[in-house]
């Protein structure tokens, strides 16, 4: 793991050296890329800047609800689409629909509705990541071994254990499908 991540500073040192190099002796021009150093220069004093860590912290505030709103809406309701096959019988299509929708198209509805600032942000953010976690969230619950839901249920575990056991905590690990993968893609 060491390893892959000095790769990537490498990598990123060598662009930046490229950039500057490439700069400097007017190979490309400077509006089309910058120097490495007045980048970096210019990075180290947003760092400081008090205006750019308030936009930032609201910036992460708005992802940070937005994302635990769709956590919370697409993971109940992937958990039950996803052991109900009824239930998302009747309503596949329009989940497929409504992911298919790009949360763009959306901006003027939540401007509208929520007016300009925060809640609409908050509001798109939700709407764009909550397709993902929820329709990965019911790709790993229909993923739960039948044998295995039956034997908890033979064994009377109450359903919150059921649920935490059987398909969220097996699908949230690193590099199993489902939930965890859900709120990974979005977020990033």
């Amino acid at each position: 793991m060491a390893a892959r991540w000095q790769r990537g500073l490498a990598g990123l040192a060598a662009f930046l050296l490229l950039a500057q190099l490439l700069g400097s002796s007017g190979v490309l021009s400077r509006s089309v890329l910058p120097l490495a150093s007045t980048v970096l220069t210019r990075a180290a004093g947003l760092a400081v800047n008090p205006q750019f860590l308030a936009d930032l912290a609201a910036t992460l505030e708005a992802w940070a609800a937005g994302l635990a709103i769709a956590t919370a809406v697409g993971v109940p309701l992937g958990i039950a689409l996803g052991r109900s096959a009824a239930a998302l019988a009747y309503l596949e299509p329009l989940l497929h629909f409504g992911r298919s929708m790009p949360a763009v198209a959306f901006v003027t509805v939540f401007t509208i509705v929520f007016s300009l600032g925060t809640q609409s942000e908050i509001a798109f953010i939700a709407f764009g990541t909550t397709w993902p976690i929820l329709l990965n969230t019911i790709d790993g619950a229909r993923s739960v071994d039948p044998q295995q839901a039956e034997t908890a249920r033979a064994f009377r575990l109450p359903l919150g254990s059921r649920i935490t056991k059987l398909i969220v905590l097996p699908r949230c690990r690193g590099s199993s499908p489902g939930c965890g993968s859900a709120s990974r893609s979005p977020s990033s």
